[in-house]
């Protein structure tokens, strides 16, 4: 008898639901004679205005989750918490590589060697900024890269050397939107394919979810650059599209690439990167064992 009942609820339920007013009046009429038809038997005991009752209440409870679902669809998920944090100048120390706040007077003899005049003018082919041919044009460079607050600049110091070899920033803040960029990303023919490289971008995607509070993490480069789209989807990074016409580039038209993280795929991609920069993913000579493998991004 209890299945026949929550049948006949489930019945009146989908009626109120889907069906026209006479449709709901029809099969609460059917439903009203076989209630009696069972009551005049003694096998319930409940009367129909209970029983209406309770699939009313059943409908509204239906109607209300209906109506999240609703909302959700139209317009986006719930998001609670407050807004991120803005980076502090602050250092992430690595095993191999320490990410600190970037210096001229500490580090702009090590970066002038590694990436200033003639010889490594490509390293500049892609960024804002460069080539640096004279040293005077570098220093001011750097002075300028970091008194900058958005971009926030921050040298790559290899363990190895305790030489800075390249440099990161943090760019495209929206501490409200929870949206930061990762990005005027210089790497020396020292920092290239080494561990230090993929530590640095480690540390701080882990920095800027972990410690600040970002849920999207963004990456973007010169759709022609096909180095850093690799790197991005290497590092776990997701491509959602191109930007054509995005900016005027010294000069050149760009169209930009871009690329996302976010904070409920941090959990994963963290992990990874810890399974890939382990000792025993190494070998005597230093080779990787495994490649950093985030999956299908």
């Amino acid at each position: 008898m209890q299945l026949v009942q929550d049948f006949v609820e489930l019945l009146v339920g989908a009626a109120f639901l889907v069906g026209s007013a006479g449709r709901r009046d029809r099969v609460l009429a059917k439903c009203r004679s076989a209630h009696q038809h069972e009551k005049d038997k003694g096998r319930s005991h409940r009367s129909f205005d209970s029983f209406h009752s309770k699939v009313y209440r059943h409908f509204c409870a239906i109607q209300f989750r209906k109506m999240i679902q609703s909302e959700t669809r139209t317009l986006g998920a719930p998001v609670a918490g407050d807004a991120a944090r803005l980076p502090d100048r602050i250092v992430l120390e690595g095993v191999y590589v320490t990410v600190e706040p970037l210096c001229p007077v500490k580090h702009g003899d090590s970066l002038w060697e590694s990436s200033g005049g003639i010889a490594n003018q490509d390293l500049w082919r892609y960024l804002h900024s460069g080539p640096f041919v004279e040293r005077t044009a570098f220093d001011a460079y750097l002075e300028a890269k970091a008194a900058s607050d958005d971009p926030k600049y921050f040298a790559l110091v290899d363990h190895t050397t305790g030489r800075a070899t390249g440099h990161a920033a943090y760019m495209r803040i929206d501490p409200g939107q929870r949206v930061i960029e990762v990005g005027a990303i210089l790497y020396t023919s020292l920092l290239r394919k080494t561990r230090a490289a993929t530590e640095a971008m480690y540390l701080m995607a882990r920095h800027a979810f972990g410690d600040l509070g970002y849920r999207r993490y963004e990456w973007k480069c010169n759709v022609l650059n096909d180095a850093s789209q690799s790197a991005a989807r290497r590092l776990g990074f997701s491509f959602e599209g191109v930007f054509r016409q995005h900016m005027i580039v010294k000069g050149r038209s760009r169209d930009t690439a871009w690329f996302s993280m976010l904070d409920y795929e941090w959990d994963s991609r963290k992990r990874e990167f810890q399974r890939w920069l382990a000792p025993e993913n190494f070998d005597e000579t230093g080779r990787q064992k495994t490649r950093l493998n985030h999956g299908s991004v």
